[in-house]
Parts: structure tokens; C-alpha cells; sequence
């Protein structure tokens, strides 16, 4: 079983775990920084990127890796989140109308009948 943090060791990189298929694709994990232990890392969403640049920069990840929007209507509208790393997160049923997500990372995330 790969986990995060097997992708994320230096030593998996010879992996043969990491030339298995994953949606259909081969799987070419980055490297990402470790998973943010902030109590509030996914209302973060809530707030988005506060520097505001398309670009991708910011002051600290938006880390929303494994985080649960499901039916949110409200909170993530309009939003910026711009290189926000969204791996694995649900975003089924929400409101993202407006939101900008340019440079995210969105792999495995779901968005079925999201309004984006």
C-alpha cells in the first residue's frame, strides 16, 4: 500500500510502487511539503489565498489535502485557491462559483455536482 508518506520519502523514488496506475494514469507524485497539523487547515478554504496573486505565491500553503466541502453553499464562493493543494479532497454538491483555483493541485480530488 502506498501512503503519503511513502510518496513522500526521498527513498521511494525507486520505487516500483510509483509506476502503478491511479485513475487510469500512471502516477507521478511531486513532491509536496508534509500535511499541515494546523487545527484549521481546511477552513482555510474559508479565507483562500490572502496574498491574492494568480501566480501561485503565498505566505504559507494552502494545504486542503484529504479535507471534506461536501454540500458547503456558501463558504467557498468566490474564494482564491490559487496553488492550494487540494489532494484527495471532497468538493461534491458545493458552491464554487467565482472561486479561482489556478496552479492547485487537485489530484484524486472530487467534484461531482460542484457549481464551479
Amino acid at each position: 500500500m502506498v501512503t503519503l508518506s511513502t510518496l513522500l520519502s526521498h527513498n521511494s523514488l525507486s520505487s516500483p510502487e510509483l509506476s502503478t496506475k491511479r485513475h487510469g494514469c500512471p502516477l507521478h507524485q511531486p513532491m509536496l511539503p508534509p500535511l499541515s497539523t494546523e487545527l484549521n487547515r481546511c477552513e482555510r478554504a474559508f479565507v483562500g489565498n490572502t496574498i491574492g496573486q494568480a501566480n501561485g505565491v503565498y505566505d504559507k500553503p494552502l494545504d486542503l489535502r484529504f479535507c471534506d466541502y461536501t454540500n458547503e453553499k456558501s463558504n467557498l464562493k468566490g474564494k482564491s485557491l490559487t496553488a492550494a493543494l487540494m489532494l484527495d479532497a471532497k468538493f461534491d454538491g458545493a458552491d464554487m462559483s467565482e472561486a479561482v483555483m489556478s496552479k492547485a493541485y487537485a489530484v484524486g480530488a472530487s467534484f461531482k455536482d460542484t457549481d464551479i
